[in-house]
């Protein structure tokens, strides 16, 4: 406070000129990934939720729950769930496996060399060309930074 009486620092800057709080943006950075899942599984979600409760007309109806007792259903239901924990055991068990090599394996190995260009390979995939994942999964396999094809990958992945 100043001797007159009014603070030394005005207070109301940056602040709205009505009054109340200003919004915080901190919330745009997940614009992207709200708008994916809204599209992509909770419209889906609701599309079948809504309509497992119409017919042909679409009309309410309960009768679809009626077909679920079906003997066809019942099995392609318990076979669908065998087949999803057995792929779920064989994957973790793998992965398993997989992880305690990397760990306890030397650090400049193949079999570390091998799942670390294959992950960062697999991970862009999508984005990138097939020519341009293999280079990159070759040259990340022979430990060079350039492409294969390049004279100096060459020279020195060979003397290695």
């Amino acid at each position: 406070m100043t001797v007159a009486g009014s603070p030394a620092v005005a207070t109301h800057v940056g602040r709205p000129f009505l009054g109340g709080r200003r919004l915080s943006l901190d919330w745009v950075g997940a614009v992207p990934y709200l708008v994916y899942v809204g599209l992509f599984l909770v419209l889906p979600s609701v599309i079948i939720g809504i309509g497992a409760f119409l017919d042909a007309n679409n009309a309410f109806t309960l009768d679809n729950f009626r077909n679920l007792s079906r003997s066809y259903v019942v099995k392609a239901t318990i076979d669908t769930t065998v087949l999803s924990a057995i792929t779920a055991l064989l994957g973790a068990v793998f992965g398993a496996l997989l992880a305690y090599a990397i760990v306890m394996g030397s650090p400049s190995g193949i079999l570390r060399r091998l799942t670390v260009s294959a992950s960062g390979v697999l991970a862009r995939l999508s984005t990138s060309s097939p020519r341009a994942t293999v280079l990159t999964f070759t040259s990340r396999i022979s430990g060079c930074s350039r492409s294969p094809a390049s004279s100096w990958c060459t020279s020195t992945s060979r003397s290695r």
